[in-house]
């Protein structure tokens, strides 16, 4: 192929990143096709040392160090969610490690939205816009709840 390689197929990775989130079941025509998985800012020792007792055995593992982190954030995010729909006799309920205690003072260090760690990629431009306009838009709902001193509904 030459040259062509090097010229012309510089955006394969977007393409790869957009299907992705596709297949995510992100939705598309909306600013929140920009989501991102719960994660942590910042990890820190205490968040590594969370990690390491929730899950001993696969900690042990480098590469799979940084899966393990973002399944902890997971779980820190949808704590309440877990504990309302497990069952008493789940191994998640059941493994000490895993009842969020460790993790729980982490959950201040959860993202929403790009960090140092980790950034929305294959993201169209369109979805910028849309998510400019979805903040103005609640600025503006903000601005006329307040000139009129009633509740928002």
């Amino acid at each position: 192929m030459g040259n062509v390689h090097s010229r012309y197929l510089l955006c394969e990775r977007a393409g790869d990143q957009y299907v992705g989130r596709i297949v995510a079941g992100l939705p598309l025509q909306s600013e929140l096709f920009d989501a991102l998985p719960p994660h942590f800012a910042s990890p820190g020792e205490s968040v590594e040392l969370a990690v390491r007792r929730a899950f001993p055995t696969w900690y042990e593992i480098r590469s799979l160090r940084a899966v393990l982190r973002m399944l902890s954030a997971s779980l820190v995010q949808h704590e309440d969610f877990l504990r309302q729909h497990l069952e008493d006799d789940h191994p998640i309920s059941n493994n000490t490690s895993l009842t969020f205690g460790d993790l729980r003072n982490s959950r201040n260090l959860l993202a929403n939205e790009s960090s140092a760690h980790l950034t929305a990629t294959g993201v169209p431009a369109h979805v910028g816009i849309m998510r400019r306009l979805a903040n103005l838009s609640e600025r503006g709902n903000k601005t006329a709840v307040a000139s009129t001193g009633l509740a928002e509904v």
